[in-house]
């Protein structure tokens, strides 16, 4: 792995720890309410009203559970910053490598992602198919044979983790608005969800994916929606 890589793969994982940092305050935000039964729902919104809810004197909320999540709060804020500093970081560390623009044109492939693909998989040519890509990152169905008949166990896991959830996050999310896009897979989709369970089209469409980013990096096409 040359410099460059090494350097972009050290700022994917100082990113992902910041992730981690940020869910697990996130947590500890929502037991706390939980704990001394003020009824708040999860996810974003819900914590960006925070501020007006730790200055609404009539919440009912402990005066010393109001220091505990305003301080945890600011952590969490903190923690959102960091993040937005090293995506803009890896934004320009990416600039000058050719693959880059080609790779975040494809639909589901974003900053970090490309950043991964760059930093672990370089130019792709170490591998002769987009299905030993897929493989490697570990987006294959292992399987057995009895009596005749093949039977699927789940994805393999080898391979790059961060990678291999990155491309399964971008899977979910073409799978959530193919009905209303003009994707060329949208019918492949369509026809995979009305015999699949769910989880079994996101790794479905990840896979697709992983051999997309390959025919994007070795034969270098610009991707066609």
């Amino acid at each position: 792995m040359r410099s460059q890589q090494q350097i972009i793969s050290a700022w994917c994982r100082v990113r992902e720890s910041y992730v981690v940092e940020k869910t697990a305050v996130s947590n500890k935000i929502h037991a706390f309410f939980l704990e001394f039964g003020v009824s708040r729902s999860k996810g974003k919104r819900s914590l960006s009203e925070i501020p007006l809810l730790l200055e609404d004197s009539k919440a009912p909320i402990p005066d010393g559970l109001r220091e505990i999540i305003s301080r945890l709060y600011d952590e969490y804020k903190a923690l959102q910053q960091q993040i937005k500093q090293v995506e803009t970081r890896l934004t320009e560390l990416l600039k000058p490598e050719p693959l880059a623009e080609k790779l975040m044109e494809i639909h589901g492939v974003g900053l970090i992602t490309t950043a991964l693909l760059i930093a672990k998989v370089g130019d792709g040519k170490q591998f002769k198919n987009g299905r030993e890509l897929a493989a490697w990152i570990g987006l294959v169905p292992r399987q057995y044979s009895t009596g005749g008949k093949d039977t699927l166990l789940g994805i393999s896991k080898r391979g790059d983790s961060h990678l291999r959830r990155c491309l399964i996050h971008g899977a979910r999310s073409i799978i959530q608005w193919h009905s209303e896009s003009s994707l060329r897979w949208s019918s492949w989709l369509k026809k995979l969800q009305s015999t699949k369970a769910a989880n079994v089209v996101c790794v479905a469409m990840a896979n697709k994916l992983a051999r997309i980013v390959w025919a994007v990096m070795v034969k270098e096409p610009r991707f066609q929606a």
